[in-house]
């Protein structure tokens, strides 16, 4: 029996190695400087997403990028098929357990900053602007506050693993730098 012990805590030390690196390198650290939450920003991303109630990754996704007509088939090529519906996926989790944190803590949406995607992808690319680079998790720190940020790297980091996080992260960021970078 002690040796089943031993082989279980084995397992469980293993798997919180293997998973802490990825989360590391998903999340190389956050800012010493405190960034605030723009909610009229995570408005503007809920509403180009079809709403709290009915949101989704994908829908953001198109709406985003729909100015630019040629940016899905540049964004499947660049960071692959499959890596863009795990964004999918993996965003609307994230949009939806953000949305809902903040209506546990008594805070709701304002009305939305804009819903032209051009001045969104503008916005969001603007709030992940860290001394002249762009930083995606500055976004989404100034997206769902810091605090929410680091429950849902947790909580995607639980659900859909690493691929999961580097999803999110990697295709929002291709998205908004695409599409808004000067």
């Amino acid at each position: 029996m002690l040796s089943f012990s031993r082989l279980c805590l084995t397992a469980l030390v293993a798997s919180i190695l293997l998973v802490s690196p990825a989360v590391a390198l998903a999340h190389p650290g956050h800012d010493q400087e405190q960034t605030t939450q723009n909610p009229a920003l995570l408005a503007a991303v809920v509403a180009l997403g079809g709403g709290a109630d009915h949101f989704s990754g994908a829908a953001f996704r198109r709406a985003l990028s729909a100015p630019a007509a040629s940016e899905e088939q540049s964004l499947r090529t660049s960071v692959g098929t499959a890596m863009v519906e795990r964004f999918d996926d993996v965003f609307t989790y994230v949009v939806l357990d953000g949305v809902g944190t903040l209506k546990r803590s008594g805070k709701l949406l304002p009305a939305p900053s804009s819903t032209d995607a051009k001045a969104v992808a503008a916005a969001l690319y603007q709030a992940g602007l860290h001394d002249g680079t762009f930083d995606v998790e500055r976004l989404f720190d100034t997206l769902f506050s810091p605090a929410v940020h680091d429950h849902a790297m947790v909580a995607v980091g639980r659900k859909y693993g690493a691929a999961g996080e580097s999803a999110y992260h990697v295709v929002l960021a291709h998205l908004v730098q695409d599409l808004a970078k000067p």
